[in-house]
């Protein structure tokens, strides 16, 4: 966190705290004969960090991409390496940090969160002016992807657990201000938690995270500055930003609708209530494009001048992001998440067949509209993936697409089993002409995200590689195992191996990352046994609590209903490198297992 200014006492009474040059104490706690919380280090980081911003701010303010001529002698970085030393906690060479930082942006920003502004984060970074919980964070989650020889002999999937640790512990809840920084840091932590299977330490940092967005007032109460409100929305640190003509020091920049969709995603998988709840006049952000452009000098000029210059006029300009567009479908999502928990509940012999085929009619066209009123920059065409892959943008284009048919699939996941339903004796919906339609719309989009994923995996600089991709695999191979083992038409078949062989390749890959991906690939092991024990094959896809964990619940362990043979002694809240490598087979003895479904 930035370090504060003013102690606790004068903050609560929002007072100036001053303090005499040779005094511990601010002149309010001295005469009130109280104990002030604030130390002169503190102060005198505080002056370093405010000196910075203003050195920064002074400097000449053109975008820098690949700064030649590094400096690390900010504030923020010396207290990184400091901190570390303290902790005895051992951090890659500067060199090593910047390719990560640089990795982070190529790999995993604008895909599951869009925290930062891209040119003024990397310049604020080589300066050494980002908050240390940020860079560490950033570096504990994406040291994986380097291919640099400090990490040589060093798996993957284990590097940074030291790290891990101390930036959670860094993020400590007595220190903690309402700020742009806490945000941002409480994202990083919960999606590195995701990734490490610790849902409950998710969660957390979710509820702190809405709860800062909900002190700072947001979504309602932003600059009237274009550019300010821009930034607002897509959310940039205020120390990194010597470009904003800021009103109010301690108004600071967030990350509103990273925020608004990390609580969808964490309410809606632990079966939680939501904090927000979506309003339609809440403004958009602007397409990646143009803000990606937005340098120093450009505060005059509204967002429509940059989509004018890219020749995209007669286009709301906000409709062209694609960090926009995934708002409605994070929304959809909560309302299918919704319905499978209220079909999980019902008896299938008695449940309301109207108001669940009412209910997902309503839900179905929401998709339909998503669908039609893309622009058609935005459609999902070689011709706009190799586009947006020029641009830089390749990997947030298919992540667009891919939540769109995982939201389309989970939707229609319940008909594969009233579609090979004999009759009413087994299910209410078997009768229903919609049982089939949607069974088929169901493994047309489970279809559609094994091809895009296998497609970003062959297409450079486009590879799919953040966590919940191992997820959205396993959801898919489920479907092909439903037409492997029940399907009757010989050329499906064959397509559903082909997809499972490619699905299963794209996992092995996740699974030398991430290791959260061993509770996907648990499940799919899970899922296929319970399949072959299930006393009619089609049981095992009926919506009931047990398939709703299966689907939903991605952080947790899943068992076979009948047996503990599959049950694992690692909880998603304990994949340490000793507990992965006592119980996650390895990839060969995977890889086997896997490929002996299909043969």
């Amino acid at each position: 966190m930035r370090p504060a200014s003013a102690c606790k006492a004068c903050r609560e009474r929002k007072l100036k705290c001053s303090v005499q040059s040779k005094s511990q104490a601010c002149q309010f706690c001295q005469a009130q004969n109280l104990e002030c919380s604030l130390s002169l280090r503190d102060r005198v980081l505080a002056r370093q960090e405010h000196r910075s911003k203003r050195i920064l701010a002074a400097q000449p303010q053109s975008p820098i991409q690949s700064p030649k001529n590094d400096r690390h002698q900010g504030s923020n970085t010396a207290q990184l390496f400091q901190g570390a030393a303290k902790l005895n906690l051992k951090l890659p060479p500067i060199e090593v940090c910047n390719e990560i930082v640089d990795l982070y942006f190529q790999i995993l920003h604008d895909k599951q969160h869009s925290l930062f502004h891209y040119p003024t984060f990397i310049r604020a970074q080589r300066e050494g002016t980002v908050p240390p919980i940020i860079i560490l964070a950033i570096i504990t989650y994406t040291a994986r992807f380097s291919n640099h020889s400090y990490f040589k002999g060093v798996e993957r999937r284990y590097r940074g657990q030291e790290w891990s640790r101390a930036v959670k512990t860094m993020l400590n809840i007595q220190d903690m201000e309402v700020s742009i920084t806490t945000m941002q840091a409480c994202h990083l932590i919960g999606s590195l938690a995701i990734s490490e299977g610790d849902s409950r330490m998710e969660s957390m940092c979710s509820t702190i995270a809405n709860r800062t967005a909900q002190l700072l007032g947001l979504p309602h109460r932003l600059s009237s500055d274009k550019l300010e409100r821009e930034l607002e929305l897509r959310g940039t640190h205020y120390t990194i930003l010597p470009c904003l003509r800021l009103c109010d020091s301690d108004w600071l920049f967030v990350v509103w609708w990273s925020i608004y969709m990390f609580d969808v995603w964490s309410a809606s998988s632990r079966g939680l209530p939501r904090t927000f709840t979506l309003d339609p006049t809440w403004e958009w952000p602007m397409d990646e494009v143009a803000f990606n452009q937005l340098t120093y000098g450009t505060a005059a000029h509204s967002h429509e001048d940059f989509d004018e210059d890219l020749g995209l006029r007669g286009i709301h300009p906000r409709r062209l992001s694609m960090w926009g567009q995934m708002i409605p479908l994070t929304d959809i999502k909560s309302d299918v998440f919704t319905l499978n928990e209220w079909t999980a509940s019902q008896n299938h012999l008695t449940i309301d067949e109207n108001r669940l085929l009412r209910s997902v009619a309503e839900i179905s066209s929401k998709l339909v509209v998503w669908l039609h009123d893309l622009p058609p920059r935005l459609h999902n065409t070689p011709e706009n993936l190799a586009y947006f892959v020029d641009l830089g943008f390749g990997t947030t284009f298919l992540a667009l697409h891919v939540g769109y048919h995982y939201h389309s699939m989970l939707l229609y996941y319940q008909f594969l089993h009233e579609a090979e339903s004999s009759g009413p004796s087994e299910c209410l919906l078997s009768s229903s002409p919609y049982a089939r339609d949607y069974a088929e719309r169901c493994k047309f989009h489970a279809t559609s995200i094994s091809d895009i994923l296998w497609t970003g995996s062959q297409t450079p600089r486009c590879e799919c590689l953040w966590m919940l991709c191992g997820h959205m695999l396993v959801i898919s191979s489920s479907v092909h195992l439903h037409t492997l083992l029940l399907g009757d038409d010989e050329e499906l078949i064959n397509q559903a191996r082909n997809y499972l062989e490619r699905n299963f390749e794209l996992l092995l890959r996740l699974q030398s990352y991430w290791p959260g991906i061993f509770l996907s690939t648990t499940r799919l092991r899970v899922f296929q046994k319970a399949c072959l024990r299930a006393a009619r094959l089609n049981d095992t896809f009926r919506m009931d609590r047990w398939l709703l964990n299966m689907l939903q619940e991605h952080h947790e362990a899943i068992v076979n209903e009948s047996t503990n043979d599959d049950q694992v002694n690692v909880t998603g809240d304990s994949l340490s490198a000793a507990n992965m490598s006592a119980h996650s087979p390895s990839s060969t003895e995977f890889q086997s297992e896997m490929y002996s479904w299909i043969r």
